[in-house]
């Protein structure tokens, strides 16, 4: 793949069917292709990327089986744009993970929130001038990082939230935190446990820097609204490495 490659017409099924046998490309950005392999019997979607990572130059994958009859969506097949639209998004993907992993571990809400404690019980403690652990810290060991059996006190499993690396965080792994939280739990409570995961997340945005050499910097928002709201996005201002709204709503 060159800088001169030369664009196929692979847009509609008519034009496919006139390709030779062969792998063919259409350029989605700078640094990514869509490809159409036109086999005997049917044509398959793939996508190939630029790398700046450890690995080969390119990296590729699968999209999908091509829809040569015609050019509306049918299942089990793509067409043309259905075909970009994931290649998109796979490329877009991959580029993120590329550079959350060449920054190092990648941060994950556990490691947001265990920092936001420790901070927090720290700011406390200088407030009493004796060591202390935050009522916040109480809340968020219990409903979201989980906590061994102590005392009087029963095991807690980890909340599945508490795994989600933050670069990879969606809008739906929050929702469903907040729709797993027990129903007997108090309104006042439930909102004091949301504000401090929110803080929490916010806490850590600054930190979370992965870049990929500045070709492709992860979008960080200032922070979230209000996620006590089931009407409201809670990743507002989000954007993936293409520039993308990770907010539907925003779309």
């Amino acid at each position: 793949m060159t800088k001169t490659l030369t664009e196929a017409q692979i847009t509609t099924a008519k034009a496919r069917s006139k390709l030779e046998f062969g792998v063919h490309w259409r350029r989605l950005d700078a640094e990514a292709h869509l490809g159409y392999r036109k086999g005997k019997r049917s044509g398959v979607w793939f996508v190939r990327w630029r790398n700046h990572h450890d690995g080969a130059n390119y990296k590729q994958a699968a999209v999908g089986v091509a829809n040569d009859v015609n050019d509306k969506p049918k299942e089990g097949t793509l067409t043309f744009e259905q075909a970009v639209a994931q290649a998109r998004e796979h490329a877009t993907r991959s580029r993120t993970e590329a550079a959350a992993q060449a920054a190092g571990p990648a941060p994950t809400v556990r490691t947001a929130v265990e920092t936001y404690i420790g901070e927090r019980n720290a700011r406390d403690s200088r407030r009493a001038g004796r060591e202390v652990r935050s009522d916040a810290g109480h809340r968020l060991r219990r409903y979201v990082l989980g906590q061994e059996e102590r005392g009087g006190q029963e095991a807690v499993d980890a909340a599945p939230l508490a795994a989600v690396h933050l670069h990879a965080l969606q809008e739906d792994d929050l929702l469903t935190w907040r729709e797993d939280l027990p129903v007997e739990l108090k309104p006042t409570t439930k909102q004091r446990l949301i504000n401090d995961l929110k803080a929490s997340m916010n806490a850590a945005w600054p930190r979370l820097s992965a870049t990929d050499g500045g070709r492709g910097k992860l979008t960080i928002p200032d922070k979230f609204i209000d996620l006590g709201a089931p009407e409201t996005c809670h990743l507002a201002g989000l954007r993936d490495g293409a520039g993308q709204p990770l907010c539907k709503r925003e779309a």
